[in-house]
C-alpha cells in the first residue's frame, strides 16, 4: 500500500508513487498536492502527510493537542478494546464524509477567489441547526457545539489546501450540489447525535471516542490533514455529552 494525495491505496502512477516516497523520506521539503488518477475528488485534492506540517496550523490555540491526537490515530498501536458503540461511530462516520467534502469547496473558492471565512452564513446555518435541537433529544447548545466544530474543522481543511497550488479540476465546482450534501449530512447528523451522546454518557468516554475515532480513520484512510480536522470535529464529544 502507498500514500497517494491523502490516502493509502495501491493505484497510484509510479511517478505520483516516486513523488510521495520522495517527501515522506524527506520530511523538510514542502507537502505537495498530488493528482492521483482513479481515485475520488478528496483523495486527489488532499495533501500529502508531513509530520512538520502541524507547525503550520497554529493560528489556533488548542490546534496541538488535535495534532498530536490525530499522529496518536495515525501511527500509534490500535487501542485497549472498548465495548462497541454503533451510534457513535456513525456519528463519525458521518463527521468524516462531510469532512471529505472540504476538498472540494476549497477547489471551488480556488476557482471563483471567494473567501473561506463566512460569518453570516456559519452563523445561519448554527441557528437554524440549533432550532432543530429540541425535536431531536439534545440541547440546543450541545448542537451549536457540534456544528460549529464541523464547520470549524472543514475551514481547517480548506485554508491548509489553499495554502498550496491546487491542481486544475478540469470544470467548475457545483458549489451548490456540494451545499446540497453538507445539508443532507447535517441532517443525519442531527437524528444520530442523542444515541452518539447517550453511548458516551460513561466513565470511560474518552478511551471509548479515542477508539472510534482511530477506527474511522482507519476505515476512510484518512490522511494526517483530514484526521486532525476529524478530531477537531469529534473530540470535544465528552464534554458536549456532559451539558
Amino acid at each position: 500500500m502507498k500514500w497517494c494525495g491523502g490516502m493509502v491505496t495501491e493505484h497510484c502512477s509510479s511517478v505520483e508513487t516516486a513523488n510521495v516516497q520522495s517527501e515522506m523520506s524527506h520530511p523538510a521539503l514542502p507537502v505537495r498536492l498530488t493528482p492521483c488518477h482513479g481515485l475520488s475528488h478528496r483523495a486527489r485534492f488532499a495533501s500529502v502527510p508531513d509530520i512538520n506540517s502541524i507547525r503550520d496550523f497554529q493560528m489556533r490555540p488548542s490546534f496541538a493537542s488535535w495534532g498530536l491526537l490525530a499522529l496518536l490515530l495515525l501511527q500509534g498501536p490500535l487501542l485497549q478494546a472498548q465495548p462497541l458503540s454503533p451510534a457513535l461511530q456513525q456519528l463519525l462516520s458521518l463527521s468524516s464524509q462531510r469532512l471529505q467534502l472540504a476538498d472540494q469547496v476549497a477547489q471551488s473558492k480556488a476557482q471563483s477567489g471567494k473567501a473561506v471565512q463566512d460569518s453570516p452564513r456559519e452563523e445561519q446555518q448554527l441557528q437554524m441547526l440549533a432550532g432543530q435541537a429540541g425535536s431531536h433529544g439534545v440541547g440546543a447548545e450541545q448542537v451549536r457545539l457540534l456544528f460549529a466544530a464541523q464547520i470549524e474543522a472543514n475551514k481547517l481543511v480548506q485554508y491548509r489546501l489553499l495554502s498550496r497550488p491546487l491542481p486544475d479540476a478540469g470544470q467548475a465546482v457545483d458549489l451548490e450540489r456540494i451545499r446540497s450534501r453538507l445539508n443532507q449530512l447535517n441532517l443525519e447528523l442531527l437524528r444520530g447525535y442523542a444515541p452518539a451522546l447517550a453511548e458516551l454518557r460513561v466513565d470511560d468516554c474518552r478511551p471509548r471516542l479515542n477508539q472510534a475515532l482511530q477506527r474511522q480513520v482507519r476505515v476512510d484512510r484518512l490522511d494526517e490533514l483530514h484526521a486532525i480536522a476529524l478530531s477537531r470535529a469529534a473530540g470535544d464529544l465528552c464534554h458536549w455529552a456532559e451539558l
